[in-house]
């Protein structure tokens, strides 16, 4: 039998106990009928929004009364372009209901420490403000400028290359960002770990007098130190596009 022409179903154990249930009110031809996915209907009318948030703005949701109230994440309309999928959804016979009008907003997961996402409808979103911080909180992990405390310090930088790398071999140029360093060890440093090149010679030749008055070759990323771990723009730029 068709499943989907079948009017109720049954489900058992061995034991004969029932595991679940369903049925169909209505023929099958009435159902296909009345339960249409087209924009016709009041119930599945596609609601255009008005263009509010702008591609990777940051957000809020607020409003839903669910867990979802009170985080923070990014908008992506995702695959499509904001205005053809509009006349896609407006178009005769469309089928884009109500949700489809949701945004792509996406955010870290901090339990599993991954990137995902959630549908959400703009009237449930409120702009965050990207004003530069100067201070770390739950929505600030990076700030703007060098920070005392615990935190990762990314600057660019020219080197002089020579046999025996040292701090004083390194200038400073442009702005200076901080990462809060518990952030960082929980969501970046595997991403930076796994584009680290040791064999560069920025890195191969640094040298430090940390641990001994002999100094030593420093041979992979190092932590907890002043010197520096050296990566090209093409590298930072790999790291990016991993994180987006």
């Amino acid at each position: 039998m068709d499943y989907y022409s079948a009017l109720a179903e049954v489900e058992y154990d061995k034991q004969g106990r029932v595991l679940s249930y369903w049925s169909n009110d209505i023929p099958k031809e009435r159902e296909i009928k009345d339960n249409t996915l087209s924009n016709k209907r009041f119930e599945n009318k596609f609601v255009v929004f008005p263009k509010v948030f702008e591609e990777n703005e940051k957000i809020r949701v607020v409003g839903t009364n669910s867990n979802n109230d009170g985080f923070t994440g990014w908008v992506n309309r995702g695959f499509w372009g904001y205005e053809e999928f509009i006349k896609k959804a407006t178009a005769e016979n469309a089928i884009e209901d109500y949700s489809d009008a949701a945004l792509v907003i996406n955010y870290l997961d901090e339990d599993m420490l991954t990137w995902t996402h959630s549908h959400i409808l703009p009237i449930y979103l409120e702009r965050v403000s990207e004003e530069l911080c100067n201070s770390f909180d739950e929505d600030h992990h990076v700030i703007i400028g060098h920070d005392f405390g615990g935190a990762v310090w990314v600057q660019a930088v020219e080197v002089n290359v020579s046999d025996k790398i040292l701090t004083k071999d390194t200038k400073e140029v442009g702005k200076e960002i901080s990462v809060n360093k518990s952030f960082f060890d929980r969501v970046l440093k595997p991403l930076f770990v796994e584009t680290f090149d040791p064999n560069m010679a920025e890195n191969k030749n640094r040298y430090t007098y940390a641990f001994s008055e002999e100094g030593r070759y420093l041979t992979c990323f190092e932590e907890d130190i002043l010197e520096s771990n050296f990566f090209t723009y093409e590298q930072i730029e790999k790291v990016l596009d991993i994180i987006e």
